[in-house]
């Protein structure tokens, strides 16, 4: 059962690390020409 636990605890950490990362450039997550054209918006109080 020892083995099996070890096994299992290195099976998890080689899995997060073969996750890939993914290149989010600053300039996508401040895209503000996205937003342009909406007008105002009308909020009910």
């Amino acid at each position: 059962m020892k083995r099996f636990s070890i096994l299992l605890i290195a099976m998890l950490f080689i899995g997060c690390q073969t996750v890939p990362k993914m290149p989010i450039s600053h300039k996508t997550l401040l895209y503000d020409q996205g937003f342009v054209g909406f007008g105002s918006v009308n909020v009910e109080s």
